[in-house]
């Protein structure tokens, strides 16, 4: 986007003579004024103040390229007063309490070049370099952020007075007044900012038929934590993004070629008390000091010693910036708090020897000392075979500080140990015999992957379920803890099936009531639905849909009161392709794996290809089969799977656990 003043006096100012050419303004068109908060973007800077006697000093130099371009009616290029401009504006501020900062800023030209539109005039030409408006500021924080972050506003204020060269464009000639808010919502990965206030003039300038008067500044920003992404370990970087501009107030409100809006970027790296930025700016309409392209490099210094737990310890040497150090002369100079300076597991306010590691032998070792002889029997504990038990002093390695002989050394002795070369394994189970039970409730889920090892149970895939007995006692499909029922199971009817209790005699006598959700003929075992089970696909893949969810306990309390029986579930594929193939045998496994689950067993249901159960009952019509296979009492109790059944491949894993 170009930044152009339309003249309607162009061609005049080309023929006009010497004496009526309009001179340099004495008016600052660079619009760039940098914040002097260290930790400021481009022009939005955070609510806070840096706190009583901390200070900063800075520099921005930054570029624009056609900063003033003269345009006649028609949009053709006359001048550009300004092409070139390289400038540096010093930034240096105090804090004063805890609330309130001081700053000063000195914008200086290092060098600018562009088109004599003045050349008439002895003291009408563009100087290379310049001094600009010095400026004095003020920032109070109304409201501050919390610790964590929050809500924060601020006032801004500043004052330029006309020190600068009046033909530079970089000096209004005049002292100017500015009174801002700021507002800030810090956030865990970003800032939000914005900030709008007014600007007044002491006197009004004109520029080649454009008059500039006060005007209302504003500004928004997102200041982004990269570090909060993952994308910056060490926390220096800061990003923003921001909008900002004035909308003129006088002599014409909102007039374009007054209210500049620009677009800008810029990044901010801090390490210790060095902060750098980069950042540039691009103009979003066509206002008179926007220039096609601003780009901006700033360093800042400031200096402070960063203590966030205020523990004597800096920042940049605390490994534990949030935790005060404990100084109790262990490792005080890491900033760390030693709550066990032993590291023996016995906090030190309740160690009896912090600095002395306990021996942990299961012999007090709740007080923090070292027990080199748990049993007295004056057997270092290091050479006693049977440190809690006082014994002989004499024997063999094995056998030295135990009261008898133990040869398997399991505590019980030989004379009462019924595997005395075995040892038992000490789990509260029979461990007087001395033998080892590696399963105690016989159910034939080692105790190590029983997770009721004194309940017998199935062997189950669920580990925390694996050897237990069912948590639904009654086999509705509803876990004791949910079922107001846990002993009468649900008739699945499709009236109140969702509490695991049967319908009440006394208000609706059985007859009355409306026939099962599923039912199994006994002859061939053929399965009919009264309400079929759908099934859904959402973001997490597909499951059965809620409202049919009833029907599918049905079938798998029928499955709980057949532990023996195997429904086979098959869906019917789109098409032909492998594809379609998959996805209907991952449908399947959707309500497979809800029987699996409402059963608590992997072998109640099995997923299968569509021709292995298409010639069941209702298969054509819903699109999905069903097939129970019983055990053959010949063969032992032993399923006969279909010839074509294939199991399908890994699928997502359809719904949680009901």
């Amino acid at each position: 986007m170009r930044t152009r003043a339309l003249l309607a006096v162009t061609a005049l100012m080309a023929l006009a003579p010497p004496a009526r050419a309009e001179p340099t303004p004495s008016l600052d068109l660079r619009n760039f004024h940098p914040p002097a908060d260290p930790h400021g973007s481009l022009y939005l800077e955070p609510s806070s103040t840096p706190g009583p006697g901390a200070w900063n000093v800075g520099a921005f130099a930054s570029y624009a390229n056609r900063l003033v371009t003269l345009e006649d009616g028609d949009g053709n290029t006359v001048a550009i007063p300004v092409k070139h401009q390289l400038s540096l504006d010093y930034v240096a501020a105090l804090g004063i309490g805890e609330r309130l900062a001081v700053s000063a800023t000195l914008p200086t030209v290092l060098y600018q070049s562009g088109d004599d539109v003045n050349a008439e005039l002895a003291d009408g030409r563009l100087p290379q370099t310049a001094l600009g408006d010095a400026a004095l500021g003020a920032k109070a924080t109304l409201i501050p952020t919390s610790g964590l972050g929050g809500f924060g506003l601020a006032a801004l204020g500043r004052v330029t007075a006309p020190t600068g060269d009046s033909r530079s464009y970089v000096a209004d000639g005049t002292v100017t007044g500015e009174l801002r808010l700021l507002a800030e919502l810090r956030l865990i990965v970003a800032a939000l900012q914005a900030t709008a206030g007014a600007r007044v003039r002491g006197a009004e300038r004109s520029y080649v038929g454009e008059d500039f008067g006060h005007d209302l500044p504003w500004g928004v920003a997102i200041a982004v934590r990269p570090q909060a992404l993952g994308l910056d370990e060490d926390g220096h970087w800061t990003w923003t993004a921001e909008f900002r501009g004035q909308v003129a107030i006088t002599p014409s409100f909102a007039s374009g070629p007054q209210s500049p809006i620009l677009a800008g970027l810029s990044a901010r790296y801090g390490v210790g008390d060095i902060s750098l930025i980069a950042g540039t700016e691009l103009p979003l309409n066509g206002a008179v000091g926007s220039p096609r392209v601003r780009g901006v490099l700033g360093v800042g210094w400031a200096p402070r010693f960063y203590d966030e737990d205020d523990d004597g310890v800096a920042d940049d040497d605390d490994e534990c910036q949030e935790l005060a150090e404990d100084r109790d002369g262990f490792e005080d100079s890491d900033g760390c708090p030693d709550f066990d300076n032993d590291d023996d597991g016995v906090p030190d306010d309740q160690d009896r020897c912090p600095a002395e590691k306990e021996d942990e032998d299961d012999f007090q070792d709740d007080d923090g000392c070292i027990d080199p002889d748990n049993d007295g029997d004056g057997v270092p504990d290091v050479q006693d075979a049977c440190p809690d038990e006082a014994g002989s002093a004499t024997g063999s390695a094995e056998t030295r500080g135990c009261p008898n002989r133990d040869a398997d050394g399991d505590g019980v002795q030989d004379a009462q140990d019924r595997c005395p070369n075995e040892p038992e394994d000490k789990d509260q189970f029979q461990d007087e015999d001395g033998c080892p039970d590696p399963d105690n409730d016989r159910d034939r889920v080692l105790d190590e992957d029983d997770a009721c090892p004194t309940v017998a149970g199935p062997a189950r895939s669920d580990p925390k379920l694996n050897g237990c007995p069912s948590p639904d006692s009654d086999g509705d499909t509803f876990d004791d803890g949910a079922d107001k029922c846990p002993k009468q199971p649900e008739d699945f009817d499709g009236v109140e099936d969702d509490d695991g209790c049967p319908d009440d005699d006394a208000a609706k006598p059985a007859y009355a009531r409306a026939k099962p959700l599923v039912s199994i003929d006994g002859k061939d075992n053929q399965v009919s639905w009264r309400v079929p089970p759908k099934l859904v696909t959402n973001k997490d893949g597909v499951e059965v849909e809620d409202k049919s969810l009833p029907s599918v306990r049905a079938l798998a309390q029928t499955l709980n009161a057949h532990p023996g029986w195997v429904a086979l579930v098959g869906v019917r594929p789109t098409g032909n392709t492998p594809e379609a193939e998959q996805e209907a045998l991952n449908k399947s496994f959707a309500i497979v794996f809800r029987l699996r689950s409402l059963t608590h067993r992997d072998e109640a249901a099995e997923s299968v290809g569509w021709n292995a159960v298409k010639g069941q009952r209702d298969a054509q019509r819903l699109g999905i089969g069903f097939m129970i296979l019983a055990p053959e009492p010949q063969r032992g109790g032993r399923l006969k799977l279909p010839p074509r059944m294939t199991p399908p491949k890994p699928a997502p894993k359809p719904a949680p656990k009901p």
